[in-house]
């Protein structure tokens, strides 16, 4: 099904597409398959968001194997420290909606070989890691509008039914964690 899926994606478009690997929304496939779907003229990355870190690894060194020119991005936001020491070719998350400019830095100072540079960016996006991807992890997006509604980004958090608005002790963790992360 995916794979005849990818296939009318790309054959419908003239630009390079990305296959999401995201297991949490049951869109999990098996290194085999996704070695299948880059075989894919146009497939030009993959947003790798395996929540296994050897499951992570091995897709990226079989995909690295078989596709070298196929971008490998990292999404997994509680592993990107160790993902793009990997050898991640970017970072793909949600969470760039909060912390772009910390991912950025977080990925630089992984190419340059600085580990303790990229320690200290990965332990000020940590706090949002814990408020953003907890239970129940349908909010996380939610959590984010909030946290750009804190930061003064965007005007107000609009959440999509049937999701509910957060209440207010959730709210002040996030005011929490983007305050521990530096972010005002």
């Amino acid at each position: 099904m995916a794979l005849g899926f990818v296939r009318a994606v790309a054959e419908a478009v003239d630009i390079g597409i990305v296959v999401f690997q995201f297991p949490i929304a049951g869109l999990g496939y098996p290194t085999d398959l996704l070695l299948r779907l880059v075989e894919i003229p146009n497939v030009v990355g993959v947003k790798e968001g395996s929540d296994h870190l050897p499951t992570f690894e091995r897709n990226l060194r079989a995909i690295k194997t078989g596709r070298p020119e196929v971008a490998v991005l990292t999404t997994n936001n509680t592993m990107l420290f160790a993902t793009t020491v990997l050898g991640a070719d970017g970072i793909l998350s949600g969470s760039g909606s909060v912390v772009a400019d910390l991912h950025l830095e977080l990925f630089e100072a992984v190419q340059k070989g600085d580990l303790h540079a990229a320690r200290r960016v990965n332990d000020r996006i940590w706090p949002l890691t814990q408020v953003f991807y907890c239970d129940p992890i349908v909010n996380m997006h939610n959590r984010m509008k909030a946290a750009l509604e804190h930061l003064g980004r965007q005007p107000r958090t609009v959440v999509r039914p049937p999701l509910q608005p957060l209440g207010s002790e959730e709210q002040a963790r996030i005011v929490t964690a983007v305050r521990e992360a530096g972010l005002e």
